[in-house]
C-alpha cells in the first residue's frame, strides 16, 4: 500500500501512513438526496464526476522528507511560472473503479481487474495540485508529515 508522487524527474514513494483511513476521498459537490413535501425522493448533484482529495499523514525518513519538500517546491515553481505544474500521484492504497473503458493510466507493476462486462478496477495515476504544503515534525528516526493534494483533471 503506497502513494507515489512525481514531478519533473523527482519522485518519492510513501508507505508509512499514520491515519487509519485511506487518504483518498471525494470532494464537494457530491450528489444529494432530498424529499418533497409528500415524501418523494428528489435527487440532485453535479453532472461531472467529483474530484478527489488526498489528505496524507505519514512518517518519512529524512531523505523522503527532502524529496516531498522538493516535489512541493518544484510544483510551486512551475505554477508561479505559469507552466504545467501537475504532480502525478499514483494511488496504490485503493483501487479506482469505473465503467469501461478505463480513463486513467494504470500504476506500474499492477493489473486491471474486470468486473463483469461493464466495469474495471485498477490502481490509478492522477494529476494533482498541492492545496496544503507539507508540514514536518521530527519524531526520532522519522519525520511526521502532513499535506494535501487535489485532483486537477481526470
Amino acid at each position: 500500500m503506497s502513494i507515489i508522487l512525481e514531478i519533473s524527474s523527482i519522485s518519492v514513494e510513501i508507505t508509512k501512513f499514520t491515519a487509519p483511513k485511506f487518504p483518498r476521498a471525494r470532494i464537494e459537490p457530491l450528489p444529494k438526496l432530498d424529499y418533497s413535501i409528500d415524501g418523494a425522493s428528489l435527487g440532485s448533484g453535479p453532472y461531472f464526476e467529483p474530484k478527489y482529495l488526498w489528505t496524507i499523514n505519514c512518517n518519512l525518513t529524512p531523505d523522503e522528507s527532502i524529496l516531498v519538500e522538493t516535489i512541493y517546491f518544484e510544483f510551486d515553481y512551475l505554477r508561479r511560472k505559469l507552466q504545467p505544474a501537475e504532480v502525478t500521484l499514483t494511488d496504490k492504497t485503493l483501487r479506482y473503479t469505473e465503467r469501461k473503458p478505463r480513463t486513467r493510466d494504470i500504476a506500474v507493476g499492477t493489473d486491471e481487474t474486470y468486473i463483469g462486462n461493464t466495469h474495471t478496477a485498477y490502481f490509478a495515476k492522477f494529476k494533482c495540485w498541492f492545496i496544503q504544503p507539507p508540514e514536518f515534525e521530527e519524531k526520532g528516526v522519522y519525520n511526521s508529515a502532513s499535506f494535501s493534494l487535489q485532483e486537477a483533471d481526470s
